[in-house]
């Protein structure tokens, strides 16, 4: 049996490539490709917890004694169940595998042994495209550390960006292809991953996920997040943006700095007009009360920005959304318990 290990690395079009492979497993079993998903979910047999999309890190903190038992029982029992589909070749795709060699390497070994070939293919790209990236990702539209906001610098200073030491042990073992590929010089990275299978893909459904978020879904997120002390997910506000369209839409930037007046615009305001100031000052002796003070005012004026502006419009849009999904849900129920009656 042909087994392809798809190692990732995240922000390389992995959940594209993942995606595409779902939404076309039919078609890839017609053509002998048996899609596994990220952690063998996809197969008819479920044995262990860990075997869901997300059940990546109960494998990961197991014993290593275990993980060896349960992955050699679960690659076997996939190879047994490509065969039943008459398949030749296994698809196993997980972007967290790229720098957990040793998690699984014993296991994918002894599977080896039996006389099955192993491909391995991975994608990387350069380190400030891959860091920006991850930035918007995980700094910005889901926000996965505590506190405010961190800004580029500071959540750099929390990061190993490195890619070649993982490389260097999925390079030491005995498969019969080990590939690298070059993120950046892709046209279509589910196109030539799928081409590297040997995949016909011409009348594949091909699918996008996680591109890049527009300025203005990126900032709702960033001023979303910012209420928040602890983690947030992209979730929270996904389905809000979704429904108003504003994923991919732009607007018009305003910069309401750039409108407003300093203290120095406001002094010749004052400079322009002492004529009339003094006159009014003559007015206001005569009735008893002190003059204008035109002291100049050195102090910083409080800034009005945007995202004060649109947290507090987000805040309110949101609420609003919740209420008329709580009424839409009502109705709906209303109208179910008449059509019993």
């Amino acid at each position: 049996m042909n087994i392809i290990v798809h190692i990732g690395h995240g922000k390389t079009g992995s959940s594209s490539i993942q995606s595409t492979l779902l939404k076309n497993s039919l078609e890839l079993v017609a053509q002998g490709f048996f899609y596994t998903g990220l952690n063998f979910e996809h197969m008819a047999s479920k044995n262990f917890l860990w075997q869901r999309a997300d059940g990546w890190n109960d494998l990961l903190y197991s014993p290593q004694d275990r993980v060896d038992v349960e992955l050699v029982s679960i690659i076997s029992q996939v190879i047994d169940e490509a065969r039943a589909k008459d398949c030749h070749t296994i698809i196993w795709s997980n972007e967290s595998l790229f720098g957990h060699h040793a998690l699984v390497g014993n296991a994918i070994e002894h599977i080896r042994a039996q006389g099955h070939e192993f491909h391995v293919v991975g994608y990387i790209r350069r380190h400030d495209s891959w860091a920006l990236s991850a930035y918007k990702q995980w700094g910005l539209k889901h926000k996965t550390y505590p506190g405010k906001i961190k800004t580029f610098d500071e959540w750099m200073a929390t990061q190993n960006i490195r890619f070649a030491g993982a490389l260097h042990l999925w390079a030491s073992g005995n498969w019969v292809r080990f590939s690298v590929r070059n993120f950046d010089a892709c046209n279509d990275v589910v196109e030539d991953f799928l081409g590297f299978c040997g995949i016909d893909f011409s009348s594949l459904e091909i699918i996008r996920e996680n591109d890049s978020p527009s300025l203005v879904a990126l900032g709702l997120w960033t001023i979303f997040n910012s209420q928040f002390d602890g983690e947030v997910l992209p979730k929270e506000l996904n389905s809000f943006l979704m429904q108003y369209g504003l994923i991919g839409s732009s607007i018009e930037h305003v910069d309401m700095g750039a409108l407003l007046p300093d203290s120095k615009a406001l002094k010749a305001v004052l400079d322009e007009r002492l004529g009339d100031i003094n006159a009014l000052n003559e007015y206001l002796k005569a009735s008893g009360q002190p003059p204008l003070d035109i002291t100049p005012n050195d102090g910083v004026l409080e800034p009005i920005t945007e995202s004060i502006i649109l947290s507090a419009l987000l805040k309110v849009v949101k609420d609003q959304n919740e209420q008329l999904k709580n009424l839409q849900q009502r109705l709906s129920q209303l109208e179910k318990s008449l059509l019993k009656e």
